[in-house]
């Protein structure tokens, strides 16, 4: 959301709204989940990019942007192409992520494991697992 937005609610907030988000059929859905009892709906555009979803709010082109809740975080805390969005609302779900491979390849798999891993034990920003 821009700074300037009133809304501190979220998603719930934008009915009658635009919002950009990923091209996602998920995503669209869980929005048409969040309006359904209204009779307003949210006007939803997939956009590929998040430096593009952004401009779109900063620009008022969109009333907001529906985005991974760790990358809002750390974008409105950066500064840079988000400086003037916030984040209104609360974290819609939490859902595991992934890093995709061949399920044959057990040796890249146990490699890509360890790495993570070992920047989970010694980076230092807090890491927590979601199984």
């Amino acid at each position: 959301m821009s700074e300037s937005s009133e809304n501190t609610v979220g998603l719930e907030a934008l009915r009658g709204g635009s919002v950009v988000t990923w091209r996602s059929s998920e995503l669209v859905r869980r929005i048409d989940e969040a309006t359904t009892d209204c009779g307003q709906g949210i006007s939803v555009e997939g956009i590929p990019d998040q430096m593009a979803m952004s401009e779109a709010v900063s620009n008022g082109d969109a009333d907001g942007a529906l985005i991974n809740y760790p990358t809002a975080v750390y974008e409105t805390g950066s500064g840079d192409e988000a400086e003037g969005l916030v984040i209104a609302g609360k974290q819609l779900d939490v859902v595991p992520f992934g890093i995709g491979g061949d399920a044959n390849e057990r040796g890249l798999r146990d490699a890509v494991q360890e790495a993570v891993q070992t920047l989970m034990t010694t980076a230092p920003t807090a890491w927590r697992t979601v199984s």
